[in-house]
């Protein structure tokens, strides 16, 4: 297998092991965003019992379309061009075909009955193996674009899963009587901008988000559609994408608004009937893909008034909940399982409670134990430690004011830094940064600051810039484990600084843990705001759990003009002499970025600490 699984490196492709079950033998969400190392390769298939799995979607430049029967591939080929050459590969009950990735296209389950497609999210398993065989191999024929043909209904599918059983009362929230009235030009643009929104790539959702409801606000403006109905599908649509609640509200609530103030001129359009209805509108895509909206008078489900089997799954849903929670990592909700698939009826629901109550008693899944409704997939492989190959060497790293002396930091390591404002930890970032130019490699992600001010802040150093060259520095506000697992898995990496900007802080403890798994055998070191006289940063006492080293950096007086600042262990694991837990270190900046220590490590009590500062404004202010 290792030859195959080189094989497929050299084409750019994301290998991993995965086992006679297809599930992966290892933890496989960071090869999303990397390629595997050639050592990772030797040591997952130099050992017998690994197939070889290749990870799909932009890491590899592949999309896959499964077809799981004969019938399904007829299904398939009859949408292929005449003459059309790509790879295509044998499965145990049907064929593989490989395309290239299309940006936004993510795994989608029953495009066509008996037939998936794996994206972004995804993998499958290769050739060789059993009933696994290239019948045109990608070394002789290059995956091409998808046809459009097939990515037509690919597009419906997705179309399918942010649509199907979505509901909007048009005329929510007015008194009786003043129901508000519903076009059915208006259903259909309403849910074709639900589908544009459910198709936007990672970098443009926002504004997609915006342009959307400010199409649909010229709608509500020209008297076609209700505007509390509309904004709540245009939010559902947004949190659907994984967009927090406040900015997906926001967006809606602007573009609505601009929309509005310029309705829409629909004195020209067909079909632009005014329906006066008591109840809600519904809308979703059956299984070819045809667009359909109905109008629910009395206030029943369309699925209990003759929609039939038109809503139902066209599938075997247990099978396809599983390979579905197989092929994924972390949580999920029900919600999340009736968006996937598209399950509105409430026979299909009822049933895929027993297929997620049989997924726990299979140990694949477990309940979360304070929030009803979502679970969390079990891992099946564990990684064991090889005492003997194991280096018990600590990371390289330099640190400022004799701290690399006080504690001991081991590779695969997170560092915090929560400091007040203006108490110096840019400054502390960036000598941490200097100080281990040439020892490792560097990437640093600042929050705060734009090319230039960074340029300013590396110049006041007085080192030539090239100098700072071996700094990878880059503009981020969130992603840093991706970034991370992208670019520096091994390296230093500085975020300077993690915040959460919705406010909600609780989940920031979260947050480092997801930069603690994107590192290899790396070292993280991230900074944090706290209040003034706290200990803990914002997000409290659970931003230390991950830490091997947590320091709180306050400013402690002012003398002069010059800030004294003091840096506190408030939590170090491992050190080699004696025990800095409590130890701090005051110092002044000068200049922006030099650090000059005015005392040495000592343990302080409150009041203690006051004596320290009198005395600065007294030395200081004569110094000065």
């Amino acid at each position: 297998m290792i030859e195959a699984a080189q094989r497929y490196a050299s084409l750019g492709w994301a290998a991993i092991p995965v086992g006679a079950d297809k599930r992966p033998l290892r933890p496989w969400a960071e090869y999303q965003t990397r390629r595997p190392e050639a050592g990772e390769l030797a040591d997952w298939f130099g050992k017998p019992g690994a197939m070889v799995g290749v990870v799909t979607g932009k890491v590899s430049n592949l999309l896959v379309v499964d077809a799981d029967n004969s019938e399904a591939i007829s299904r398939a080929e009859a949408l292929l061009p005449d003459g059309l050459e790509l790879p295509i590969a044998t499965t145990p009950r049907g064929r593989h075909y490989y395309f290239a990735h299309r940006e936004g296209m993510k795994n989608a389950v029953g495009v066509m009955p008996a037939v998936d497609v794996r994206a972004e999210g995804g993998y499958v398993v290769a050739p060789p193996g059993p009933g696994r065989e290239w019948l045109v191999a990608p070394w002789d024929c290059a995956p091409p674009e998808l046809p459009a043909q097939l990515e037509d209904v690919v597009r419906a599918r997705a179309k399918e899963r942010m649509l199907a059983g979505v509901k909007v009362d048009p005329g929510a929230n007015l008194p009786q009587g003043e129901r508000a009235p519903c076009s059915r030009y208006g259903r259909h643009a309403l849910a074709d901008e639900l589908t544009k929104i459910a198709l936007a790539g990672q970098g443009g959702r926002n504004r997609q988000i915006n342009d959307s409801s400010f199409a649909v606000g010229q709608l509500v403006g020209a008297g076609l559609l209700a505007e509390d109905g509309v904004r709540a599908a245009l939010i559902g649509a947004g949190l659907a994408l994984g967009l927090g609640q406040r900015e997906v509200a926001a967006t809606v609530a602007s573009g609505l608004a601009a929309g509005i103030r310029e309705p829409r001129n629909v004195d020209n359009v067909d079909n632009v009937d005014i329906v006066d209805t008591c109840g809600q509108v519904w809308t979703g895509v059956d299984r070819c893909g045809h667009l359909w909206t109905g109008v629910d008078t009395c206030g029943q489900d369309m699925a209990q008034r003759g929609r039939g089997d038109s809503v139902r799954f066209g599938g075997n849903l247990a099978a396809e909940i599983s390979e579905w929670v197989a092929n994924s990592t972390g949580s999920f909700t029900t919600a999340d399982v009736d968006r996937e698939f598209g399950l509105v009826d409430r026979r299909d629901r009822k049933n895929r409670s027993m297929v997620l109550t049989r997924l726990i008693e299979e140990k694949k899944i477990k309940r979360d134990p304070r929030q009803a409704g979502r679970f969390h997939i079990l891992a099946s492989h564990l990684e064991f430690v090889d005492l003997a190959s194991t280096d018990g060497q600590p990371f390289g790293l330099a640190l400022p004011l004799g701290l690399d002396q006080m504690v001991s930091l081991p590779p695969k390591s997170i560092v915090v830094l929560a400091g007040q404002t203006n108490a110096g930890k840019t400054a502390l970032a960036l000598n941490i940064l200097r100080d281990n130019i040439g020892r490792q490699e560097l990437l640093y992600c600042m929050s705060e600051m734009g090319p230039q001010e960074y340029r300013q802040r590396v110049g006041a150093f007085g080192d030539p810039l090239d100098h700072w060259r071996a700094v990878r520095a880059a503009s981020l506000a969130s992603g840093f484990d991706d970034a991370i697992a992208a670019h520096n898995r091994d390296g230093l990496t500085v975020v300077d600084y993690l915040e959460e900007r919705d406010g909600e802080y609780f989940k920031i403890a979260s947050d480092i843990r997801g930069v603690y798994d994107a590192l290899g055998n790396g070292v993280a070191f991230v900074c944090l705001q706290k209040k003034t006289g706290a200990t803990f940063g914002r997000g409290g006492e659970a931003t230390a759990e991950k830490s091997r080293l947590y320091m709180a950096l306050d400013v402690l007086t002012h003398a002069r003009g010059r800030t004294v600042c003091a840096l506190k262990i408030v939590k170090a694991k491992a050190y080699p002499g004696r025990n800095p837990n409590g130890l701090e270190r005051h110092f002044v900046i000068h200049h922006g970025w030099r650090l000059e220590p005015v005392s040495d490590w000592v343990r302080l009590d409150d009041r203690e600490r006051a004596a320290y500062a009198t005395k600065y404004e007294a030395t200081l202010g004569r110094a000065a």
